[in-house]
């Protein structure tokens, strides 16, 4: 089951508050991109986290997609974007 997405006036505050601009840093600096932007959990739903704002950043979907990474495992995110459930 699908939880809801994050209520529009959280999403909207998040976005403002970073800038309409992903937060990810690395080595060479903050990322600088600014489109195709998503709102990311800090601390992921699955493991406790909330729609608290301090618990949401901007970040762009190749950032999104790392972090998911670092948390949840390649394995398990290549075949969740595939729709295949983990045994």
């Amino acid at each position: 089951m699908k939880r809801p997405s994050v209520p529009l006036r959280v999403r909207d505050q998040v976005f403002v508050r970073d800038g309409f601009q992903c937060t990810f840093v690395g080595p060479e600096g903050r990322c600088p991109e600014r489109r195709g932007l998503e709102i990311d959990h800090r601390d992921p739903v699955a493991r406790g986290g909330t729609d608290d704002p301090a618990n949401l950043r901007v970040l762009c979907r190749a950032h999104n997609q790392l972090m998911a990474e670092r948390a949840f495992g390649a394995e398990f995110m290549r075949t969740r974007v595939a729709g295949e459930r983990v045994p």
